[in-house]
């Protein structure tokens, strides 16, 4: 239980995934810059459909 004013954090590790948790779903990346695209890139190649939203620079 956390004191008025603390923080309490939840460290998530690589173990704690859920593997096919998101099979056949689609996931919408929203920016296409340096973030945006390793994370596209990453759940394309984990067989998840991704839709990308990017505005014009």
């Amino acid at each position: 239980m956390t004191k008025p004013g603390e923080t309490q954090v939840r460290v998530y590790r690589a173990a704690d995934a859920v593997r096919g948790a998101l099979a056949g779903e689609s996931v919408a990346v929203l920016g296409y810059g340096h973030l945006g695209r390793t994370a596209a890139l990453n759940l394309r190649d984990s067989g998840v459909k991704v839709r990308i939203g990017n505005r014009e620079d």
